[in-house]
């Protein structure tokens, strides 16, 4: 299949023009409230983003940065990483907050990465602007109750439990209220590990308001294709459509086997017991830590990490506030923050949008036509797209390929089969 190395160009930019939306308080829960409004420009950012964007300020083109993290880094954040998961939400680091923890420390570290303080931040609302930060972990033990609770898809969806559904990165709590989409300025993904789905992001925005489904549907030109590799970090457009399929991920990486350093020959019966006991001690395969750059919106209810999860953190955190300890705590903050620093400048210095490109069309060899159905209800969209097995084997740039679609609709965001299905009953009616 032929390819060429090409720049992901950023989106054109036109005039930006500001709409303020006025949102009320339905259940008039805090009358003192001060009025809830939100500015958003024509390009479904935040006001004040776009101008960013234009003048270069900020970089929202698809990167990588190969080896941000190192491999013993990567190792040392796991248990705080399981521990962040297992609190189940994403929290908030402003952007004068000082980091309590590693996960903390390198939350900052990405966001002062792409966006720093000094040239963006603090030209905007500095109590609205920080990092939002969570971590995902994946794993394919379809046969197990535990591995399937920690792994939050339906089971009718094909990515279940080891890939995470397409979704668009967005203030939960202002579409739930009041179906009002606001995106992050830039959204990244660090690998933590080195197995299971790739990330795939493409270049669909969505609408403003969610009331009305059609505008988030139509044809997609552009994607890119991240395979996990130790370290490597992710950045791109916040508006940007994103997922990881399962089934575009290469074949063997959710062997609960499989190791950094290849696996051991051994017997089939020595071989089967070593299995076993991997797959009981590592259930978790796919580990990533996710931070959102939010520039002058701060996401509602979102909030700093509670202390009673910082005591779950072995790195850095604040497990034992003893005075004997306080020391040894004030050391680990210094580690960190010096490690922080050197992710940091490895993100800065070595991201790039210098990648193979691949284009993909109905002739294309091995062309495989995957669905995935999307959206608040599970079935408000469809996205068509199509793979190959060259692109589920890619190894180039750490795994990390640009694809061009080839086609009106080779890949597309279309109606969903049963959101058709309601559309005639209400006709009927």
């Amino acid at each position: 299949m032929a390819s060429k190395r090409t720049r992901d160009a950023p989106l054109p930019l036109e005039a930006e023009e500001i709409t303020v939306l006025h949102l009320d308080d339905e259940d008039g829960s805090d009358a003192n409230a001060p009025p809830l409004t939100v500015s958003v420009d024509n390009h479904g950012r935040v006001a004040g983003v776009g101008s960013l964007v234009k003048n270069k300020s900020l970089d929202v083109r698809t990167k990588v940065a190969r080896n941000a993290l190192s491999p013993g880094l990567a190792r040392d954040l796991r248990h705080d990483c399981h521990a962040a998961f297992n609190a189940g939400s994403s929290f908030w680091l402003g952007v004068t907050d000082e980091p309590r923890c590693a996960l903390e420390h390198m939350a900052k570290a990405v966001f002062d990465a792409h966006c720093d303080p000094e040239k963006v931040a603090n030209k905007l609302d500095d109590t609205k602007t920080g990092a939002e930060w969570w971590v995902q972990m994946r794993c394919d033990d379809r046969d197990t109750t535990e591995a399937n609770a920690y792994n939050p898809l339906p089971t009718r969806d094909k990515n279940n439990p080891a890939g995470v559904s397409f979704h668009w990165d967005k203030d939960e709590n202002l579409v739930d209220q009041f179906g009002v989409c606001v995106c992050p300025a830039v959204s990244t993904v660090t690998y933590v590990t080195d197995q299971g789905a790739p990330t795939v992001v493409t270049d669909k925005t969505p609408p403003a308001m969610y009331d009305d489904l059609r505008l988030f549907r139509g044809p997609i030109r552009r994607a890119v294709l991240s395979h996990p590799e130790i370290g490597k970090h992710l950045s791109f457009d916040g508006r940007f459509l994103h997922g990881a399929p399962r089934e575009m991920g290469r074949v063997g990486l959710f062997d609960a086997n499989h190791k950094e350093g290849g696996e051991k020959k051994t017997s089939p019966n020595a071989k089967k017991k070593q299995d076993q006991k991997e797959k009981k001690n590592q259930p978790y395969v796919r580990v990533t830590f996710l931070v959102n750059v939010w520039l002058g919106h701060k996401p509602r209810g979102l909030d700093l990490c509670p202390e009673q999860v910082l005591c779950g953190f072995g790195t850095g955190g604040k497990k034992n506030k003893s005075k004997s300890k306080s020391k040894n705590i004030n050391q680990s903050q210094s580690q960190w923050a010096e490690a922080a620093a050197t992710v940091r400048d490895n993100i800065k210095n070595n991201a790039t949008a210098d990648f193979q490109t691949v284009p993909l069309t109905e002739t294309s060899l091995g062309l495989r036509h995957l669905t995935y159905a999307f959206g608040e209800t599970g079935t408000d969209h469809l996205l068509k797209i199509p793979t190959s097995d060259t692109l589920r084997e890619w190894t180039d740039d750490g795994g990390t390929v640009g694809v061009s679609f080839q086609g009106e609709l080779l890949c597309a965001v279309v109606e969903h089969p049963k959101e058709k299905s309601k559309a005639k009953r209400k006709k009927a009616t």
